[in-house]
């Protein structure tokens, strides 16, 4: 298996944070149904309706060798990453979410 090689689509509206988090508030009191938010035109983020569109985007450009090589990196990084969490001491705060 290799990396994905799929288009990237940046919507035209970056907000997306705020963006769903009015969603979210417009679905809590009925302004909106959760079938419009997630379903209108391919999804909410990309509706005209909802005043986002496809902003950029990017192809993929690497061929299958770098490509594969890139992947299994990116796979041995996840691995090694597994324990790091077991390297905080027992008595120490767990770190803050992102």
């Amino acid at each position: 298996m290799s990396g994905v090689q799929i288009p990237v689509e940046r919507p035209s509206h970056l907000e997306t944070t705020s963006l769903g988090a009015a969603f979210a508030a417009g679905i809590g009191i009925g302004f909106w149904s959760k079938e419009w938010v997630l379903n209108a035109k391919k999804g909410a983020f990309d509706s005209k309706e909802a005043g986002s569109s496809t902003g950029q985007t990017w192809q993929p450009n690497v061929d299958k060798d770098t490509n594969s090589s890139q992947y299994a990196k990116w796979k041995k990084a996840v691995a090694l990453s597994y324990d790091l969490a077991d390297l905080a001491e027992p008595d120490q705060a767990p770190l803050p979410a992102s």
